[in-house]
């Protein structure tokens, strides 16, 4: 099992994962503390899917959310994670700098 790390006063989770964590995860926490260190909520699960992508991320930016998306002429349709391939298909990714947001 990764270890997890809490960064950013406790608000950004980091998972390392190597490359058979590709598939459906989940992130569960027995509790939830609020800002001020209280529990907020008693248990929390956090669903994903990690999926690979096709890009090298430079080292100062880190990820925050994607989603694979077709662009269609006057459309835009999100895939579901693990579907199959779908031509159009491309990565929409929010990226931040590590160090300045």
């Amino acid at each position: 099992m990764p270890r997890i790390e809490l960064t950013t006063r406790g608000r950004v989770v980091v998972v390392p994962l190597d490359a058979a964590a590709i598939g459906p995860c989940a992130l569960v926490s027995p509790a939830l503390p609020d800002l001020k260190g209280e529990r907020f909520v008693d248990l929390f699960t956090l669903r994903c899917t990690v999926l690979p992508l096709a890009r090298n991320m430079p080292p100062e930016f880190r990820e925050e959310h994607a989603v694979r998306v077709v662009l269609g002429a006057l459309s835009l349709t999100r895939v579901a994670p693990g579907a199959g391939a779908v031509d159009g298909a491309g990565d929409a990714l929010k990226v931040v700098h590590r160090t300045n947001g």
